[in-house]
């Protein structure tokens, strides 16, 4: 998201300035192309919980703690004149990784150490111990039967 405030900008001869007097805020794309501002308060309650937020004394962007997929709107961001005619709006398309973790979405699938986050990505992890007679006694993780040249796909 962003960390500066948005402004929007009046093109005229002299260039492009910063246009005043602008109150920025979100209304809801319905998946049928209708754009709203009325909703009802458990509808209002629901999306507030689940989609980004302008903060007013700043107008920048807050991202929601978490995103739902298959929610039936979208957000939409409009810039208002005093008068409250719609300036500029644009549709907020919100995309997220698979996973909330940077390392699981990063990780290809090799051995990997990350020290600075006390993390080992591995096919396969191993706990226990080897007895007298070399026998593994312990819990095997991950694509076992691979590293046991096992194809589980046939």
């Amino acid at each position: 998201m962003f960390n500066t405030p948005y402004k929007l900008f009046k093109k005229n001869s002299d260039g492009s300035v910063n246009q005043e007097n602008v109150t920025w805020s979100l209304s809801y794309k319905i998946k049928n192309g209708e754009i709203t501002e009325n909703l009802n308060e458990k509808e209002k309650s629901f999306y507030n919980s689940y989609m980004p937020k302008i903060k007013n004394e700043d107008n920048t962007l807050v991202p929601a703690p978490m995103y739902l997929d298959n929610l039936n709107c979208y957000p939409v961001l409009q810039a208002k004149d005093s008068s409250g005619n719609i300036l500029w709006r644009q549709v907020i398309i919100i995309t997220q990784n698979r996973y909330s973790s940077p390392l699981l979405n990063n990780w290809d699938g090799e051995f990997k150490i990350d020290e600075e986050n006390g993390t080992i990505m591995s096919t396969m992890l191993g706990a226990g111990r080897k007895t007298s007679n070399n026998t593994f006694e312990g819990v095997l993780m991950g694509d076992v039967g691979a590293a046991a040249g096992i194809n589980v796909n046939e």
